[in-house]
């Protein structure tokens, strides 16, 4: 077969709409994939990154409570503080479930476990600070804090 110009052009334009072709499906097929794992990162990693970030600022915003309850000077306030610990302890507890129940990786789960754990321990002993703070013992209560409270 002799190959004209006219049979070259038509199979240069072949050639290229065919590489065009497979560049288009191939194109397809990855943003399909990306789209997968872009919708596993907002349903299942979001929620729970989300959720460590309260438990972190929780933690932050229950040991102030503890320690403008240790310098408050009258019960009134010492109240007040107390039940705004309280109102973050229960954020850092159903965080840490939500984080168990939704979340689909065993080492959050474990993690959040984990963490239970160690804040119900935590509490134990942070009422014994509550304890002494209410007795006005503010340097007993900054002692625990400063001690068994403290690597948390």
């Amino acid at each position: 077969m002799k190959l004209t110009i006219k049979n070259k052009m038509i199979i240069a334009f072949t050639l290229i709409l065919l590489a065009i072709s497979a560049m288009s499906v191939y194109s397809i097929v990855t943003l399909n994939s990306i789209n997968e794992k872009s919708t596993e990162i907002e349903v299942k990693w979001l929620p729970s990154l989300d959720a460590a970030k309260t438990i972190d600022s929780s933690i932050a915003r229950y040991r102030s409570r503890i320690y403008q309850h240790i310098i408050a000077d009258n019960t009134t306030d010492m109240d007040t503080y107390e039940q705004q610990a309280n109102g973050f302890s229960d954020m850092i507890i159903s965080n840490a479930e939500s984080i168990i129940a939704n979340s689909g990786d065993k080492d959050m789960i474990q993690a959040s476990q984990t963490l239970i754990s160690d804040w119900e321990a935590y509490l134990a002993i942070s009422a014994d600070v509550l304890e002494l703070s209410r007795e006005f013992k503010a340097n007993d209560a900054m002692a625990i804090i400063n001690g068994d409270l403290k690597p948390i």
